[in-house]
């Protein structure tokens, strides 16, 4: 294997041929001026290839500057005697004096005090306004904001129910007797309360119900149940005193009797006055007998 000699003669396999490169034509240009006749394209042709020797041109000749020409000036005259001053026109014109401004100015003023006007008039009518929501079975006051839109909560009222029906809008007049006796019969309950009557709560009720008394008659009635309910503490803590006994006690019973009379608003509380104060007098002069 090692000596054994092989053929390498040229292949007997056809050599296939390179293919020859084809010569692309490229195309042909436009013509460079169409749209006339053969003359005038031939003509239009030339000049467009028409060559210049501007070596060969003429010296552009130099035009000699003209001469300035002397204006005629007219002496001005030194002769003032029969001249007249006349004074410059005014810049402003008759429409921007001082005159004008101070109208612009007055016009812009009463524009602002027109429109504050305005926004004042719609916030007391805004504030003129209530309104009844029922919440979660309460009834909510709601009213106007002092501004031309807006309302706030006043308050709540637990536990009411309105008979009639609810309306979008509801005046003054026709929200504080709701409240007045909402807080009335607020005041009223308390005082049948299994515990007693809690004399605080009853005056915090007619307190509330004295602010929206829609009447001056009502709102004095409330006045005198308040006063009421003063004069029957002072009368109890008389009493307490009076049954202590002592002179310091008989002389507080004394002083909570004669500040109980600034409370008294009937002829019965005063007779029952004079009636207390009768019977410490006789008390203290016991003590001071002993």
């Amino acid at each position: 294997l090692l000596f054994k000699k092989f053929d390498t003669g040229p292949s007997k396999k056809p050599v296939a041929e390179r293919p020859q490169k084809v010569q692309l034509k490229l195309p042909e240009a436009p013509p460079f001026v169409t749209g006339y006749d053969k003359e005038e394209t031939k003509r239009i042709r030339a000049l467009l290839f028409k060559q210049f020797d501007l070596k060969s041109e003429p010296p552009v000749e130099e035009t000699k500057a003209a001469a300035p020409v002397e204006e005629a000036v007219e002496p001005i005259s030194t002769d003032v005697k029969g001249q007249e001053y006349e004074p410059p026109a005014s810049v402003l014109s008759a429409g921007s004096g001082p005159d004008s401004m101070a109208k612009a100015i007055k016009a812009g003023l009463l524009g602002v005090v027109a429109l504050i006007a305005i926004i004042i008039g719609a916030s007391f009518s805004n504030q003129s306004k209530f309104y009844l929501k029922h919440v979660d079975g309460a009834v909510q006051v709601w009213r106007g904001k002092f501004a031309p839109t807006g309302t706030e909560l006043v308050l709540s009222l637990d536990d009411m129910e309105i008979s009639q029906p609810v309306r979008d809008v509801y005046s003054k007049k026709e929200v504080y007797p709701i409240v007045f006796g909402y807080f009335q019969d607020k005041a009223d309950a308390s005082l049948n309360e299994p515990e007693g009557p809690d004399f605080a709560k009853i005056k915090r009720y007619l307190h509330q119900a004295a602010s929206y008394a829609p009447t001056e008659a009502l709102r004095n009635m409330v006045e005198v149940r308040l006063n009421g309910i003063d004069f029957l503490v002072l009368l109890h803590k008389a009493d307490v005193a009076l049954i202590k006994g002592t002179l310091p006690d008989l002389e507080t019973a004394k002083a909570c009797l004669d500040k109980a009379g600034l409370y008294a608003s009937s002829d019965y509380q005063r007779e029952l006055l004079v009636k207390r104060k009768a019977v410490v007098d006789r008390a203290i002069a016991a003590l001071a007998a002993k």
